[in-house]
C-alpha cells in the first residue's frame, strides 16, 4: 500500500529529519520520555520518514494474527511491550476427568476414588468433542497457574500506592461486586514512571507465559468445537440440555442448541447454539475475593483500596504495608485466574452493566469471549469488550455476523497499567459505539487493540470530557473524546482491513498520542474521518500514524470549543507537537479539511494538513488522486519543527480560509515573540509543500514570498519551501535555498544525518 506511494525524490531531504531535535521549555528531555514508548513508537520517533511503512507492516502482522487468540496475544505483546515472551509449551490435554482430577490435586484438595468415578460417569454424558474441548481449557488453566505461581509476590507496594492515587477505586453495579481502576484525565510522566516501577516488580514473563498458555488452550478448544456440525440436534449425549460442574477454577457450564439466559459467573461457559442472552460478566476475570460474595471481606478490601488511593502520602507504616499486601494477595489469590465463554451459533445478546464484562482480564488474569457465528449485540459499562488491566489480557473475538458493540468507556480494545485488551471482529457490517476512552486505546503503559477484517463499519464516540488536567500544554478547559487508536500514555491501535468505514468522535483526540503510540490502518474503501481538534495523526511526546490505502476518503478536524482565544488549538491531519504525527493516504480522490484556528485578532499558531510545532515532525503524504486541501492557517507549515505535505500526483486544490497571513510551505513565526514558541532553541526548522504531477490550483493571498502556482517554486526565507511539479523542482534545485538546505541538513547536529 504505502510502499507504492510515488513521492518525488526531493521530499526525501525532509522525510528523514529526526523528530526530537528540539523540545519546548520545561519539557522533559527526549531521553526522559521516549523510553516510555512502545518498541514500535520508538522506531517511529527515530525514523519519522518510515513511520507510515512501519505502521502498515504492523497492521498487516496484526491482521495475519487475528485467527488465533495465541498469535494475536503474542504479536501484540511483542510489538507493543518490552516483555520478553517465553516459549509456550502447553502439553496435550488428557481426558476431562484426568484434567479435572489434576486441577483438584494441584489446588491441594485431591478427589477421592469415589469422587473420581462419579466425575468420569458425569463427563461421559458429553459429546466427545465437547469433552475434549473442555479438557483443553482446564489443562490450559492448570498450566497457567503453575508457570505464574508467585508472579505478584514481589509487588512494589509503594509503586502500587502511587499508581492507585491517580485512579479512583470504587464499587459499581447494584451489588458492588467489583472494583475499578478508573483512569483520570491527569496523565503525567511521574504516573508512567510509577507504573513502570510497579510492573518491574512483577514477574511479567511468567504472567505472559500463563496468558499465552491459556490463549493456546482457547485456540485448541475452538478448533475442536468447529468440527461439530451446524445441524446437530443433540450436542449433549445425556437427557437434559445443560451440563454443569464445579472446578477449583470456578464453574463449568455447557448448554445445548436452544435459547438460554445466563446470569451467573463461570470459569468456562460453552453454548452450542441458539439465540442466547448473557446477563452476566461473560468471559471476565474477577479475583476470588470479589467473587466470593462475602460482603464484609469485600467491604474491607474496598475500604483499604479507597484509603490507599486517597491518602495524602504513602501508606503510613510497615504494619499497614503488610496489611495491604495480605489484602492484595488474597485479592488476586496469588495465582492465575481465567474466564472463558464460547458461543458457537445464534443471534446472541450480551448485556451487562456492571464491570468487568465481555472479555476482560485483570491482575495478570485472562478473560475471553469467542462468538463463532450469528448477528450479535454487545452492551456493557466499563472494563469490557476486550479490556486488560494490570498485566492481564482480555479478548473479545467475534468470528462472523453483523454485530453491534456499545459501552461507556475503557472498552472495545482498552489496556491500562501493562494490560492488553483486544476486540477482533472477523466479518460483517459492524457498529462500535462508546462515550469516551475506547476503541483501540492504551492508557498508562497499557495496550488497546481493535481489529475489524471486513465490512462497512461505523466507529463512534459520542461523549466529551474535560482533559485540561493532562500534560497537554494547556491551562484552559479542553474538550476531548479520546477514542479510535489513541495512545494516552500507552499504545492504541485500530486496524480495519476493508470496507467503507466511518470514524467519528464528538470532540478531539482521535488518533492522538500523548506520551504514547497511536496507529490507525485502513486498508481500502471510501472512508470518513471526522473529529475535533488534536486529531487524525497528531503526535504529542510520541508517535501517531494514520495509514489509508485506496478509496476516496475524507479527513475533517474542526474546533469544538466556541472560544478560540482561550488557548492554542492544534488542527490535525498529520501534525507533530514535540513528537511525530503522520497521515499517509496511498490513493483516491481525497478531501483534507481543518477548521481549527486562533481568533483572527490574536497571533495564529494553529494549522493543519502536515504541520509541526515546537520541535515536532508533521507529515501528510498523499500518493495520488484529485485531492482537496483546506485549512484556516496553512499547509505544510511550521511554528518550530519539520513539517511536510507531499502530494505525488493528481489535479489538486489548496485552499486557505480567513485571509490567512500564512500559506502553503510556510514558517509562520510570531513577529513579536520570535520564531514560534520555542524557535530560539531550534536549528532544524522547515515547512515544506511538495506537489508532483498534475494541474494544481492555489487559493492563497500570501504573495510576499512568491506566488503559489502550478509548476513553480516559492520560498519563505530560511524555513518555508513550496515546490510544485517539474518546474517547481527545477526552480528549487537551481536556487540558493537548495544549497543552503543541503549545507544545513548535513552540518547541523539537530538535523542529524540525511539518508534516503
Amino acid at each position: 500500500m504505502y510502499r507504492n506511494l510515488a513521492i518525488i525524490a526531493v521530499s526525501a531531504l525532509f522525510l528523514t529529519v529526526s523528530s526530537t531535535t528540539a523540545l519546548a521549555p520545561d519539557a522533559p528531555e527526549a531521553s526522559d520520555w521516549s523510553r516510555l514508548l512502545s518498541p514500535l513508537g520508538q522506531k517511529m520517533i527515530a525514523e519519522p520518514g518510515s513511520a507510515a511503512m512501519l505502521g502498515e507492516e504492523q497492521g498487516a502482522r496484526l491482521l495475519d494474527s487475528v485467527a488465533s487468540a495465541h498469535d494475536l496475544t503474542a504479536e501484540a505483546l511483542a510489538a507493543f511491550t518490552d516483555v520478553a515472551l517465553p516459549e509456550v509449551a502447553l502439553p496435550p490435554a488428557d481426558t476431562l476427568t484426568v484434567e479435572l482430577a489434576d486441577a483438584w490435586q494441584n489446588e491441594g484438595t485431591p478427589l477421592t476414588e469415589a469422587e473420581t468415578t462419579a466425575l468420569h460417569a458425569e463427563t461421559m454424558t458429553l459429546d466427545p468433542r465437547v469433552e475434549q474441548a473442555l479438557a483443553e481449557l482446564v489443562n490450559g488453566e492448570t498450566h497457567a497457574r503453575v508457570v505464574s505461581q508467585g508472579a505478584f509476590q514481589t509487588i512494589d507496594l509503594t509503586a502500587l500506592a502511587a499508581v492507585l492515587q491517580h485512579a479512583t477505586p470504587q464499587p459499581y453495579g447494584a451489588d458492588a461486586t467489583a472494583l475499578s481502576l478508573l483512569p483520570t484525565t491527569d496523565l503525567d510522566l511521574s504516573l508512567m514512571e510509577e507504573t513502570e516501577t510497579l510492573l518491574a516488580s512483577l514477574d511479567l514473563a511468567a504472567i505472559a507465559a500463563a496468558n499465552l498458555a491459556m490463549a493456546e488452550a482457547l485456540d485448541r478448544a475452538v478448533a475442536i468445537l468447529s468440527t461439530i456440525p451446524d445441524d446437530i440436534s443433540a450436542p449433549l449425549s445425556a437427557p437434559g440440555d445443560v451440563f454443569q460442574y464445579t472446578t477449583p477454577y470456578g464453574e463449568i457450564a455447557v448448554s445445548g442448541s436452544g435459547p438460554h439466559t445466563y446470569t451467573d459467573r463461570y470459569f468456562v461457559l460453552l453454548d452450542l447454539g441458539g439465540d442466547d442472552t448473557y446477563n452476566n460478566p461473560t468471559g471476565a476475570v474477577q479475583a476470588d475475593i470479589l467473587a466470593s460474595g462475602v460482603g464484609a471481606t469485600l467491604h474491607a478490601a474496598n475500604e483499604a483500596l479507597y484509603a490507599l488511593s486517597t491518602a495524602p502520602g504513602l501508606p503510613p507504616s510497615d504494619a499497614f504495608d503488610q496489611a495491604w499486601r495480605d489484602t492484595f494477595l488474597r485479592l488476586v489469590h496469588q495465582t492465575h485466574n481465567a474466564s472463558i465463554a464460547i458461543d458457537l451459533d445464534g443471534d446472541d445478546t450480551y448485556s451487562y452493566h456492571a464491570a468487568p464484562a465481555q472479555g476482560s482480564g485483570g491482575f495478570g488474569g485472562f478473560g475471553a469471549v469467542v462468538d463463532v457465528a450469528g448477528k450479535d449485540s454487545y452492551s456493557a459499562y466499563r472494563h469490557s469488550q476486550g479490556d486488560g488491566q494490570v498485566a492481564g489480557v482480555g479478548l473479545l473475538m467475534d468470528l462472523g455476523g453483523d454485530d453491534g458493540y456499545e459501552a461507556d468507556a475503557q472498552a472495545q480494545g482498552f489496556g491500562q497499567v501493562g494490560g492488553l485488551g483486544a476486540l477482533v471482529d472477523h466479518s460483517g457490517t459492524d457498529t462500535y459505539r462508546a462515550r469516551v476512552v475506547a476503541q483501540g486505546l492504551g492508557w498508562d503503559v497499557g495496550v488497546g487493540v481493535l481489529v475489524d477484517r471486513t465490512g462497512n463499519d461505523h466507529y463512534t464516540c459520542w461523549g466529551v470530557d474535560d482533559f485540561s488536567d493532562s500534560i497537554l500544554p494547556v491551562n484552559r478547559p479542553r474538550p476531548g473524546t479520546t477514542c479510535q487508536a489513541t495512545g494516552w500514555g500507552g499504545t492504541g491501535v485500530l486496524v480495519d482491513a476493508t470496507g467503507d468505514d466511518h470514524y467519528f468522535t464528538e470532540a478531539g483526540f482521535q488518533t492522538l498520542t500523548l506520551l504514547g503510540t497511536s496507529l490507525l490502518v485502513d486498508g481500502s474503501g471510501i472512508d470518513n474521518h471526522t473529529a475535533g481538534e488534536w486529531s487524525i495523526g497528531v503526535g504529542v511526546l510520541g508517535a501517531s500514524v494514520v495509514v489509508d490505502g485506496t478509496g476516496n476518503d475524507i479527513y475533517d478536524t474542526h474546533m469544538v470549543l466556541s472560544a478560540p482565544w482561550l488557548d492554542i488549538y492544534i488542527g490535525g491531519n498529520g501534525e507533530g507537537y514535540v513528537g511525530v504525527g503522520v497521515l499517509a493516504d496511498a490513493a483516491g480522490d481525497d478531501v483534507y479539511t481543518t477548521d481549527v484556528r486562533k481568533d483572527l485578532f490574536l497571533v495564529q499558531y494553529a494549522c493543519g494538513n502536515g504541520c509541526a510545532h515546537d520541535g515536532g515532525v508533521g507529515i501528510l503524504a498523499d500518493g495520488g488522486g484529485t485531492d482537496s486541501y483546506t485549512s484556516e492557517v496553512g499547509q505544510g507549515g511550521t511554528s518550530g519543527g519539520v513539517a511536510l505535505l507531499v502530494d505525488a500526483d493528481g489535479d489538486d486544490t489548496y485552499f486557505l480560509r480567513y485571509n490567512s497571513t500564512r500559506g502553503q510551505g510556510f514558517a509562520g513565526f510570531d513577529p513579536i515573540t520570535g520564531p514560534g514558541l520555542t524557535g530560539g532553541l531550534m536549528t532544524c526548522i522547515y515547512g515544506v509543500l511538495v506537489d508532483g504531477d498534475g494541474t494544481d490550483s492555489y487559493s492563497n493571498p500570501v504573495v510576499d514570498f512568491g506566488t503559489r502556482a502550478d509548476g513553480s517554486y516559492w520560498g519563505q526565507g530560511e524555513f518555508g519551501r513550496g515546490i510544485d511539479g517539474t518546474g517547481g523542482a527545477a526552480g528549487y534545485l537551481t536556487s540558493s535555498a537548495f544549497l543552503a538546505d543541503v549545507n544545513k541538513l548535513v552540518s547541523t547536529a539537530a538535523c542529524n544525518t540525511v539518508t534516503n
